[in-house]
Order: C-alpha cells, then sequence, then structure tokens
C-alpha cells in the first residue's frame, strides 16, 4: 500500500493507495471510460476542478465518489510505500513468510492443531480430511477416476458410498470404533462432520478433555484410513475389535509422549482404556459372545 503525501508517483488506477484495493477493478466502468488511464493522483488531484474533462461520457455528477477519496496533495513529501502485513507498515520476513504458507490468512485450527505430539504424518492426514481433500472413492469418481468393474461402495460395512462423512462418522464399522472409545470416556457425543471436528467439536468440550479426545480422534481417523486400504489393496479385512486394539496402542505410545501438564488426565485415561481393552478381551474370545454361535444356537 502507499501513503499519499504530493501524489506524483502514484497512478490513480493501478497502485493500492485507497484501503488496500485497485480502483480499476473496483470503479471498472469508470476505469474503462477514463481518456488517461495512467493518470497520477496529482495529476487527477489538479482536475478536480474540471473532472470531466477526463471522462469520454460519465458526467460529473457519477464521479462525486472518486472525488471524494481523493487526497489532499499539497505537501512536498513524496508518496511513502507501507507494508500491509504489518501494522508498523514496516516490511519483515516474518510476515511475508506467514503470508507464503498461508495466504496471510490463519485457519482456526492453527494455534493448536499442529501443536499436539503425534507423528506427522498423522497430523497432515488429519487436515486434509478436516478439509476434505482426501480421496476417498466419491472424491475418485468426482475426479474421474472410474475404475473397470470398480463402485464407490464403503469396503467397511459395504451399505453405503464412500464419502468423507461415511467413511469416518456414519458407518457402521467406524461407529462401533468411536463408541468403545467415547464410552470409555463417558461421552457419547459424535462430531457432526469431520471438517468440524477439530473446528468446533475439539474446541467445545471440557479443556480436560479436549487432549485426550483430540488425539483419539487422530488415531481413530488414522487407523480406519489404513484398514480402509488394507481391504482394498491387500484384501486383508480385519475385525472391528481388532481396530480397537490397535487404536488403542498407538494411543498409549502417543501418551507416554505428551507434555506433562497433560500426562496425569492422559494416565487415568490409559487405565481405563487398559481396562476396557481386557474385558474386551475376554469377551471377543468367549464363543457365547460370538453372534455366530448364537446362530448355531437356535
Amino acid at each position: 500500500m502507499k501513503t499519499i503525501h504530493n501524489g506524483v508517483n502514484t497512478f490513480l488506477w493501478f497502485e493500492r493507495w485507497h484501503n488496500g484495493i485497485l480502483l480499476k477493478d473496483y470503479w471498472p466502468t469508470l476505469f474503462s471510460d477514463c481518456a488517461d488511464p495512467w493518470i497520477t493522483i496529482r495529476h487527477f488531484h489538479q482536475l478536480l476542478n474540471n473532472p470531466e474533462s477526463l471522462f469520454l461520457s460519465i458526467p460529473a455528477e457519477s464521479l462525486s465518489a472518486l472525488i471524494d477519496i481523493n487526497p489532499e496533495c499539497s505537501h512536498n513529501q513524496d508518496d511513502i510505500l507501507s507494508w500491509a502485513l504489518e501494522k508498523s507498515g514496516n516490511f519483515s520476513v516474518k510476515s511475508f513468510y506467514k503470508f507464503l504458507i498461508d495466504g496471510g490468512l490463519r485457519s482456526p485450527l492453527y494455534s493448536n492443531f499442529w501443536k499436539i505430539r503425534c507423528p506427522s504424518k498423522v497430523t497432515l492426514f488429519c487436515w486434509l480430511a478436516g478439509e476434505e481433500k482426501i480421496l476417498t472413492l466419491t472424491n475418485l469418481f468426482k475426479k474421474g477416476f472410474n475404475f473397470q468393474n470398480s463402485t464407490n461402495t464403503c469396503v467397511l460395512c459395504h451399505n453405503a458410498s464412500e464419502n468423507l462423512q461415511h467413511l469416518f462418522l456414519d458407518c457402521a464399522f467406524t461407529n462401533r470404533i468411536w463408541a468403545f472409545f467415547l464410552q470409555v470416556l463417558d461421552s457419547n457425543s459424535l462430531p457432526q462432520s469431520i471438517p468440524s471436528l477439530w473446528s468446533k467439536w475439539i474446541t467445545n468440550l471440557n479443556p480436560q478433555l479436549r487432549i485426550l479426545l483430540d488425539l483419539i480422534s487422530r488415531a481413530v481417523t488414522w487407523n480406519i484410513w489404513i484398514q480402509r486400504n488394507t481391504r482394498i489393496f491387500q484384501f486383508n479385512a480385519l475385525p472391528h475389535f481388532s481396530i480397537i486394539f490397535k487404536v488403542a496402542n498407538v494411543l498409549l505410545s502417543w501418551f507416554s509422549t505428551a507434555a506433562d501438564r497433560h500426562q496425569h488426565s492422559l494416565n487415568e485415561a490409559s487405565q481405563k482404556i487398559k481396562r476396557s481393552l481386557n474385558f474386551l478381551s475376554a469377551r471377543e474370545s468367549d464363543p457365547a459372545c460370538d453372534p455366530a454361535h448364537d446362530l448355531a444356537q437356535e
């Protein structure tokens, strides 16, 4: 941006001297009708008594808005460039770096999402899931990857199309995994969607539960994706309780690396998860708990 003093070296239409916008884009009709598109602010200021002489067909009464924003050009000082990304107006590498990596717009997830201690590949995957960028079967079909004899049916439940919402939340297979960990924590609320999981659901939780449910969400999401890929590419289908054990093992390893201030609450959660796993292990090894066994008895 520019701070205008004498207006000699600043073009009226082609520089962002007014609220960071280009006037040629803001008033395209005026710009296209201007006889001198490269006029400077100083020159335009000199024509304020007869501004219609600069325009081919637009009457003077239609130029009032443009005239109102025209700055005073009585100063002898040259116009000064200022850096819009810093309040001081001075350039800094830090502000430019921030602009390059995220367009200057800080995501609401940024302050906490990347600070959680878990593998970077998991965090990156969850970020992409939250942005709805991962290649579910539905997304692949939208991109034109219609493989021969393939469908977009979910490989975990075979009951619906595999999109982001279904795969990570609505699928019956996935729901069992979520239910186990939420029940352990005496919680019964699932996020409404994956994009809102970290932006709304986690942030609205009790602060003592945020770190725990954040790690659980990442572990569940990551392991669901791994199992989904295993079924597609290796034709190996594990039951839901095997995925629960995988999620639990991942969580226990992550808990040990968490910040000291979180260790107390995570240790309590570890004990609850271990007790629930012991119960689940005993239940799954009991033939009486097998649905096939129940059908045989009938």
